[in-house]
């Protein structure tokens, strides 16, 4: 692939971009890193700021001049290229940001955490839990593109456009010089009843179980061919969380990106629990994309 193809396939491609802001800490974080992504040519960003139903008009007076300042933070980085706008509403956080997403055709929601590990805030739950928009979870400032992205995958028909989508969302410090590592997670069958047995068929059965996900990430990524951007795959055995923080720290990931397995219409339908174990636990970045969308009817 030429450097020019490259440079076009790592290009993040979410033509629009809502952020929520509360302008916490972790709300200007969420904002410098909308601001990096926001790099195509006609892309929007469309800024959200939700009031509490009693506010006055002194607060929303405050919230226009800070969501004002917020739409200088993104011209300053994105210049011409991009058209921003701002609204301030009242009423149910979650409810407004959903809301909003599918109002503006969304394709891309950027969040800021500001809750320590092990702990998320109760709208950041609830949009993460309902929204069908991919949805990504600052953690930390943006002070370069991502250059060392981390995707977990399953061996599923989705697979290959979380892929995808990891590469639209790193960019290297050259064109297309970014590595997305891709991970699967397997675990050997009866694992403790082979190693209690004294015939060999432990090693066995752990060779015959690495090599089957070998085949199957092989064929995954050959299925991708050309690449988007430059992959390794990385096939280790043991528990998900624990694959995906040890390869995380191992790489340095600055972005993990998960699927969820919410395909359900309901309303309260949850996050896969390594998805949402992801979230609240990794002190990085993670883009959440559901593999379907559904219909989300506020109460």
């Amino acid at each position: 692939m030429g450097a020019k193809r490259r440079a076009a396939a790592a290009r993040p491609t979410a033509e629009r971009i809502l952020v929520p802001l509360d302008f916490s800490r972790g709300a200007e974080r969420a904002l410098g890193r909308a601001a990096q992504i926001a790099v195509a040519p006609g892309c929007e960003v469309h800024l959200l700021h939700v009031l509490a139903p009693e506010s006055d008009a002194a607060a929303q007076d405050r919230a226009e001049y800070a969501l004002s300042r917020a739409r200088s933070v993104i011209r300053g980085v994105a210049a011409e290229r991009c058209r921003v706008d701002s609204q301030v509403r009242s009423g149910t956080p979650y409810i407004e940001i959903i809301r909003r997403a599918r109002e503006s055709g969304a394709g891309l929601i950027v969040l800021g955490r500001n809750r320590p590990p092990g702990l998320l805030g109760t709208t950041l739950t609830r949009v993460v839990h309902l929204s069908d928009v991919p949805t990504l979870v600052v953690s930390r400032r943006a002070l370069a593109p991502y250059r060392h992205p981390l995707v977990a995958v399953e061996i599923d028909p989705y697979a290959r456009s979380l892929i995808e989508l990891a590469c639209r969302f790193s960019s290297g410090p050259e064109a297309g010089a970014a590595q997305v590592r891709v991970v699967h997670a397997y675990r050997v069958p009866f694992a403790s009843a082979h190693r209690a047995s004294a015939d060999g068929s432990a090693a066995f059965y752990a060779r015959q179980s690495r090599l089957e996900a070998e085949q199957s990430v092989g064929k995954l990524l050959d299925e991708l061919s050309p690449h988007p951007c430059e992959l390794q795959a990385l096939v280790r055995s043991g528990d998900p969380q624990s694959v995906i923080a040890r390869e995380a720290s191992r790489y340095q990931a600055d972005l993990v990106i998960l699927g969820t397995h919410g395909r359900s219409g309901i309303a309260h339908v949850l996050l896969g629990s390594i998805a949402e174990w992801a979230v609240a636990n990794l002190r990085r970045d993670v883009l959440l994309a559901r593999p379907v969308r559904f219909r989300f009817v506020p109460p």
